[in-house]
């Protein structure tokens, strides 16, 4: 699987493209093996973003789907997603861990292969989540796991300033969760789209190897 971000013709770029989009589209959606969430023709419209998506990434349509949620009304990555990505991205070396020494402070490193430059993310501590008001969100795994969201966090905060464009823009469902602040009233108007959370991700089989990787990467560190 390309982790290259490259030009391909977009759906949106012409009309003929957007037809055969559509038509692609459909069919993927018609498809018991795609996410709920995009099945059906009342969500062509995601489908067709989706497929916009992976095609700019030269990825597989249901591996990007499987990936890419709507938490709050944004569309977000899965950190263990961007963090394969920039594993298998042939650009970097596999992210390791610097934890202090009582697990409160985490930062991501890598290594440019061009180069071999250490690369050195922003540090992320406790105190930085306590600060910005992650610990205090409704269903925080900040709470309960915080040596693997410091190392989350970290580690998107390095992808996120050596390699932006393997995000395409987007922020991690973490990031969203951690950032918007929700009431228990609109938790139930959304719905399950809506308030997704990184432990209920389901691992694609597409993507295992990749995630096993990232996995594996993080605990060398």
């Amino acid at each position: 699987m390309k982790n290259e971000i490259t030009t391909t013709t977009s759906p949106f770029q012409s009309l003929e493209s957007f037809e055969t989009a559509q038509r692609m589209a459909r069919v993927l959606t018609s498809s018991d093996l795609f996410p709920e969430r995009y099945r059906g023709d009342d969500n062509l419209g995601n489908a067709l973003i989706a497929l916009d998506m992976a095609q700019r990434m030269n990825m597989n349509p249901l591996a990007v789907c499987q990936h890419l949620y709507i938490v709050h009304g944004q569309p977000a990555w899965s950190a263990q997603f961007m963090i394969a990505m920039f594993n298998q991205s042939k650009q970097f070396g596999p992210i390791h861990y610097e934890m202090n020494d009582d697990n409160t402070a985490c930062r991501a490193l890598s290594t440019d292969l061009s180069t071999g430059k250490e690369l050195r993310g922003p540090q992320v501590t406790m105190e930085m989540a306590e600060a910005e008001g992650w610990t205090g969100k409704r269903g925080s795994k900040w709470k309960t796991m915080p040596e693997h969201m410091l190392r989350l966090r970290s580690a998107t905060f390095l992808i996120r300033s050596t390699a932006p464009e393997l995000a395409m823009g987007l922020q991690t469902v973490e990031e969203v969760r951690d950032i918007i602040d929700i009431t228990p009233a609109q938790e139930a108007e959304e719905g399950l789209a809506g308030v997704i959370g990184a432990d209920t991700l389901p691992e694609s089989n597409l993507t295992a190897d990749m995630l096993s990787e990232a996995e594996e990467a993080g605990r060398r560190g």
